[in-house]
């Protein structure tokens, strides 16, 4: 499952014409958190020069449009987390 979420995320960075390049794809240490998470957000803002949770919240959109049925939920967290 962590595969197909780190594939999810690259295919979602693709189409936003971001980076794909850095995608990490870890346990949350909160378990409150979800299942998995990523700092991918954070890892871009520099590059793009973009806020980390904008970017979390493209993301975000892109990986629940393009995979519905994958997730179940997909939350951002300050400073720019993604949790699965």
């Amino acid at each position: 499952m962590k595969d197909q979420l780190t594939n999810y995320i690259i295919k979602s960075l693709d189409a936003l014409d971001m980076p794909n390049d850095n995608v990490i794809v870890n346990l949350p240490k909160n378990s409150s958190h979800g299942d998995f998470s990523s700092n991918i957000a954070m890892i871009l803002s520099g590059k793009l020069k973009q806020s980390p949770l904008k970017i979390a919240e493209k993301i975000s959109k892109t990986l629940k449009t393009n995979n519905p049925d994958f997730f179940d939920e997909i939350n951002i967290a300050a400073p720019g987390f993604i949790n699965f």
